[in-house]
């Protein structure tokens, strides 16, 4: 089994797309989990580490299985998973207004410079 190089970073962007995917706002999320909104802030910056009990409940809050907040921890994705990217991309064009399709590309495009500035740290 491929080691897997767990970083608090890369969670914790994937916590905050999750959260934003669900229209959620921290406050709400840490009411689910039973944690502060600070918690909430703190795993998202990758300051604190989450425990396991708390990351399940994460997992139960955001209604996602556990793989999905480990999304980009895993090992390299494969061309089929980049593939499902395009198609999903394109899905999101034909189901979403113009309106809201450039508001989905303006979130993706911030989140690929958030990447950036992690990768770049």
């Amino acid at each position: 089994m491929p080691e897997i190089q767990f970083d608090m970073k890369k969670l914790g962007l994937q916590i905050s797309i999750l959260r934003n995917v669900r229209h959620m706002s921290q406050e709400e999320l840490a009411e689910k989990c039973d944690v502060s909104r600070n918690t909430v802030a703190s795993w998202e910056s990758g300051q604190k580490e989450l425990k396991l009990f708390s990351f399940l409940k994460l997992a139960l809050a955001l209604d996602c299985p556990v793989q999905e907040l480990l999304k980009g921890m895993l090992p390299e994705e494969t061309v089929a998973d980049q593939d499902e990217g395009v198609e999903l991309c394109n899905e999101a064009r034909s189901r979403l207004s113009h309106k809201d399709y450039h508001a989905f590309i303006k979130q993706m495009k911030a989140t690929l410079d958030f990447i950036s500035e992690i990768k770049a740290s």
